[in-house]
C-alpha cells in the first residue's frame, strides 16, 4: 500500500469517526449537563437552608437580646427537626446534634419542645450561674463554627467546589 493510499484510507476513517466522536462527546456533556440541570433544585435549597442554619447557630451562640435569642432557638428546632435533615450530610447532622445537646444543656432541658408554656417557666426559673453560662456560650460559638464549617464541606462536594481546606485550629 503506498502512502497515498494510506493517507486516503485515514482521512476516509477520520472522517467517519471525526462526527461519531462529536456525537458521543455531545451525548455525554448533554447528560451531565441535565444531570445538574436536574439536581439544581435540590443543591439550591441544600445551600440555603445550610446558610440559614449557620446564621441561626452564629445567632444563638452570639445573641444578648432574649427575643432574638428565643426566635433563633425556635428556628433552630425547625431546622433540627425537619428541612435541614432532608438535605444534610452525616457530619452536618453530628454537629447539630451537639449544638442541640448544648443548647438543651445551657438553656436547661425544660425547654426541649418549644412551645409557650416551657419558654414561660425558663424566663421565670431559677437563674443559672454567669460563669457557666459564659463558659457555655463559649462552647456553643465553637459548635457554631463547627455547624459552618461542616455546611461549608457539604457545599463544596455537592456543588463540586474546590474550597481550601481550612486548619483545625482556625477557629482557636
Amino acid at each position: 500500500m503506498t502512502i497515498g493510499e494510506r493517507l486516503e484510507l485515514v482521512r476516509k476513517f477520520l472522517f467517519i469517526l471525526g462526527p461519531l466522536a462529536l456525537a458521543f462527546w455531545t451525548v455525554v456533556e448533554f447528560s451531565a449537563s441535565a444531570s445538574f440541570v436536574a439536581k439544581k433544585p435540590f443543591l439550591e435549597r441544600q445551600l440555603n437552608l445550610c446558610f440559614e442554619a449557620a446564621a441561626t447557630v452564629s445567632t444563638l451562640a452570639t445573641t444578648t437580646d432574649s427575643g432574638v435569642r428565643k426566635k433563633a432557638r425556635i428556628r433552630f428546632f425547625e431546622l433540627f427537626w425537619g428541612e435541614l435533615v432532608l438535605v444534610e450530610n452525616t457530619a452536618v447532622a453530628g454537629a447539630m446534634i451537639d449544638f442541640r445537646d448544648k443548647l438543651l444543656n445551657l438553656d436547661g432541658p425544660e425547654l426541649a419542645e418549644n412551645d409557650a408554656r416551657s419558654q414561660a417557666t425558663a424566663t421565670s426559673g431559677p437563674k443559672r450561674n454567669v460563669a457557666s453560662v459564659d463558659a457555655s456560650t463559649a462552647d456553643l460559638k465553637t459548635l457554631s463554627l463547627s455547624i459552618a464549617t461542616n455546611c461549608r464541606e457539604l457545599i463544596g462536594e455537592s456543588w463540586d467546589v474546590s474550597l481550601i481546606t481550612l486548619p483545625k485550629n482556625l477557629f482557636e
